[in-house]
């Protein structure tokens, strides 16, 4: 039952809660929230709508992936549990063992004073702080680490702006190499062609203009020929120009053996630049930009840095500002705290119990809060630490709760929180999974009345085994295991009232129930559980399902 319940309330799921050869479990639950206004409204800021009903439901593979609904609307595994944690506080065999960690401590005075909401905006800044601080350190370590560099990249960016090479500048350097080293062989080359062209004796024009006087006199024969003529006179016209192309060539190409020697040594220069940065010019150009890059990056860090100090020199002091206002709220509920769980303890029959609970902080030079003229080491809950001390009996100093209590002491301990928080939240169900653990005979019966009080102003569920804490309940339902076939299936039944006498009864004698035995139930069973609490009407009945 309290595996269900913890499963639609959003705990961890697991595959073990599929039965053997089925293919899904589904566990189910309605809750019945009309007056829990404070629940309703939380639970509307989740994004689930309802009125004053809300079916959670929860659906589980083989597999062990599940789906999760509210009324009907699928929501996450997350958003479930923030919807159990405003409907029902649940507590296990185990979670008295919370107690005797003293980190948990500090969470029950929060929770006591309704502080939940400052320790909330505390660890936001707290968070926001150690991001900026994380950022600062990330910074002066860019920094160091640039100026290490520095000098390194300077001397290579030095290096790179006086050569200046330029996209494209070897293959241009290359073809003029080439040019200058063959200037000779493409002067007599394009000399040779003028000659044989046009300037020679017998050049190739002379030939052509003998070639035209002989069309020109074979036209006169043939007009056909006509057309022919112009075409001739083109090729003349090509021979000249082409013979005026190779003598401007000749005349145009440079014989200079220092301009050679200055593209050789360019090329040596950029040829050395590539092997040193990444293997072509293009490397070395994107080294240059990245060199001008980090060397200006070092000098922005410096304004970043400064700029985050700033934001740490604020964010320290929101910081610092919350940690002082969490503080005096928790100063100032401590022994209040400390009053009523001492009242509790007196009813569940502790009656020289003296409680306390105790605050302590650390100052630190370095410590994250600084509060007047003092830095105090402090996390996401604050500058305190705090923790419950206890003494049970009198002439006795009181000691840290989670060295000395008893178990039966612990239990008793988180049934006088439980109560004393239910009083001031929104939640509307508690359910105690054997609260009464290390208890027995009077004490039990004072736990027993605890729990009915608790009744009074909440739906109250208890699995116990102790029949004075049974007896005094509003409703009985009992677990059994039924065996059909070959497997065993589980059954909640709820109980009449002869049925509650014979289970009370069953509790006391065990399996062979006498008349006496009966006669005892019954008279546990008549017992007023407000006996010795005073008077009052009693709360409306809950409706379990």
């Amino acid at each position: 039952l309290i595996g269900a319940l913890s499963l639609i309330l959003g705990e961890r799921s697991r595959s073990e809660a599929v039965r053997k050869g089925a293919k899904k479990s589904l566990v189910e639950g309605i809750f019945h929230l009309a007056g829990n206004d404070r629940a309703i409204r939380a639970i509307a800021d989740l994004g689930v709508e309802m009125d004053d009903e809300l079916i959670l439901r929860r659906e589980i593979e083989a597999g062990g992936r599940g789906r999760c609904f509210a009324n009907d609307r699928a929501i996450t595994a997350r958003t479930l549990k923030a919807i159990g944690d405003l409907l029902v506080d649940l507590h296990g065999q185990h979670d008295h063992q919370a107690l005797l960690r003293v980190e948990t401590h500090l969470e029950f005075l929060d929770r006591f004073g309704g502080l939940e909401p400052l320790v909330e905006e505390t660890g936001e800044a707290y968070r926001k702080l150690l991001e900026w601080n994380e950022h600062l350190e990330a910074l002066q370590n860019r920094k160091e680490a640039a100026e290490e560099r520095r000098e390194l990249y300077a001397f290579q960016l030095k290096e790179i702006a006086e050569a200046n090479p330029q996209s494209g500048e070897i293959e241009a350097l290359e073809r003029e190499r080439t040019l200058l080293e063959h200037s000779e062989q493409l002067i007599q080359a394009a000399l040779s062609l003028s000659q044989l062209l046009y300037d020679g004796e017998d050049s190739i024009a002379d030939r052509l203009g003998a070639g035209e006087h002989v069309l020109e006199e074979a036209v006169r024969a043939d007009a056909q020929l006509t057309e022919r003529i112009e075409a001739y006179r083109g090729v003349v016209y090509e021979i000249e120009d082409l013979a005026t192309f190779f003598r401007n060539y000749a005349d145009g190409m440079e014989r200079d053996p220092d301009r050679l020697e200055e593209v050789r040594e360019r090329l040596a220069l950029l040829k050395r630049l590539e092997k040193k940065y990444g293997g072509s010019l293009a490397a070395v150009l994107e080294r240059r930009t990245f060199l001008e890059n980090e060397l200006q990056s070092v000098e922005n860090l410096e304004g970043q840095i400064e700029d985050t100090q700033k934001r740490i020199a604020e964010a320290t002091t929101t910081f610092s500002e919350r940690c002082a206002r969490l503080s005096k709220r928790r100063h100032k509920i401590t022994d209040p705290l400390s009053r009523k769980i001492e009242r509790a303890l007196k009813d569940l029959g502790m009656a020289d119990a003296s409680f306390e609970v105790r605050l302590s902080t650390e100052t630190d030079p370095e410590g994250l809060a600084q509060i007047g003229s003092e830095r105090f080491r402090a996390d996401a809950k604050g500058i305190e630490t705090g923790e419950f001390y206890i003494s049970t009996n009198v002439g006795e100093a009181r000691m840290p709760l989670a060295r000395i209590a008893s178990g039966g002491e612990i239990s008793r301990i988180m049934l006088a929180l439980k109560s004393i928080l239910a009083e001031g939240d929104a939640i509307s169900t508690c359910v105690f999974d054997e609260i009464d653990i290390g208890i027995s005979g009077r004490i039990a019966e004072a736990v027993g009345r605890k729990l009915y009080l608790l009744s009074q102003s909440r739906q109250t569920i208890s699995i116990t085994h102790l029949p004075q804490i049974a007896s005094l309940a509003d409703v009985h339902f009992r677990v059994k295991k039924e065996v059909e076939g070959a497997r065993t299936r589980p059954e909640v039944v709820p109980l009449d009232e002869n049925e509650r006498v014979e289970e009370v009864a069953r509790l006391l004698g065990g399996e062979t129930i006498s008349d006496l035995t009966r006669k005892h139930a019954r008279e546990m069973r008549g017992k007023p559980a407000r006996r010795d609490q005073g008077s009052g009407n009693k709360g409306q009945q809950p409706t379990y399902d």
